[in-house]
C-alpha cells in the first residue's frame, strides 16, 4: 500500500496533517468528517481520490464527489482532475491490461447533489412513466411559478391572511420544499393543519369559558355582600372647636 504521505512527496504536494492522513487513509466503509471552514477539506477529499486510485481500490470512474454548490463542485472536480494527471504523469495510476497510459476519458463524476440525481431521473424516467427531458426549476422559476398560483387562486380564505402577495409567494415556495424535502402528502398536511386549527379554537373556547365563570363568580359576590360602604360623612371626625382645644392647653406661667 503507498501511503499518503509518499504520494504527496512523488507529486511534489504539501504533506497532509495527522488527522488529513486519518481521513485519506481510512478504511472503504462509510465515514463522517467534520471540518471547519478552510480547514482544506477540498484538498483532503482529492487526496482521498489519490489514495484510493493509487493502491488500485478504485477507478477513475468509479469516483463519484457530490457538493451543494456548482461553484464547489467546479472546484473540487477540477482540482481531482489536476491531480489524477499528475498521478499517472508520474507512474502511480495503475493501468489496466493492454494499457500504455491512462485513458483521459475515464474520469471522475463530480456534480451538485440535484445535478447528479436529475440525471439519475433522466436515465430511468421511461421506467416510471415519465418524460426523460424534465429539468429541476431555479430558484427564480420556482418563485415565479407560485407568485402566479397565489395570484389566480380562488380560494377565499386567502383574504383571512394578513400578508401581501409576495410574502404568501415566499411561503408556499417554503411549504413546497418542506413537503419534497419530506415526501409528505399536500392532504395529510392540511388535515394536520385543520386539526391543529380546531385545537387552537377549543383552548380558546375554554380560555373564553374559564373567564365568564370568575366574572359570575366575582357579580355574585359582589351581589351577597352584608356591608355597605360608608358614607362621606361617617368616615370624617369631627374636628375639634376652638373652644374645646384652648380649654385643653395648660399655661406655663400658671
Amino acid at each position: 500500500m503507498i501511503d499518503a504521505l509518499t504520494i504527496a512527496e512523488k507529486l511534489d504536494l504539501r504533506p497532509p496533517t495527522a488527522e488529513q492522513r486519518a481521513v485519506i487513509e481510512a478504511p472503504l466503509a462509510p465515514a463522517l468528517v467534520v471540518a471547519g471552514a478552510g480547514s482544506g477539506k477540498t484538498e483532503t477529499m482529492a487526496n482521498r481520490v489519490l489514495w484510493l486510485l493509487a493502491n488500485g481500490l478504485a477507478a477513475p470512474s468509479e469516483v463519484l464527489g457530490l457538493t451543494f454548490t456548482r461553484k464547489a463542485a467546479a472546484e473540487l472536480g477540477e482540482r481531482i482532475g489536476r491531480r489524477i494527471d499528475q498521478l499517472g504523469a508520474a507512474g502511480l495510476l495503475p493501468l489496466t491490461e493492454g494499457q500504455t497510459e491512462p485513458d483521459p476519458f475515464d474520469a471522475a463524476t463530480v456534480s451538485t447533489y440535484n445535478a447528479f440525481a436529475n440525471t439519475i431521473f433522466r436515465d430511468n424516467a421511461a421506467l416510471i412513466g415519465r418524460e426523460g427531458d424534465a429539468t429541476v426549476l431555479s430558484e427564480a422559476s420556482a418563485w415565479h411559478l407560485a407568485r402566479g398560483v397565489v395570484a389566480d387562486t380562488a380560494d377565499p380564505r386567502i383574504l383571512d391572511v394578513e400578508a401581501n402577495i409576495d410574502r404568501l409567494t415566499d411561503l408556499v415556495v417554503s411549504l413546497a420544499h418542506d413537503l419534497a424535502d419530506n415526501l409528505a402528502d399536500p392532504a395529510a398536511v392540511a388535515g394536520f393543519a385543520e386539526d391543529f386549527v380546531r385545537i387552537a379554537e377549543l383552548r380558546a373556547a375554554r380560555r373564553g369559558a374559564a373567564s365568564t365563570a370568575r366574572s359570575r363568580r366575582r357579580s355574585r359576590r359582589s351581589a351577597h355582600c352584608p356591608c355597605s360602604p360608608p358614607s362621606p360623612s361617617a368616615s370624617r371626625r369631627p374636628r375639634p372647636s376652638a373652644a374645646s382645644s384652648s380649654s385643653r392647653i395648660r399655661s406655663p406661667w400658671r
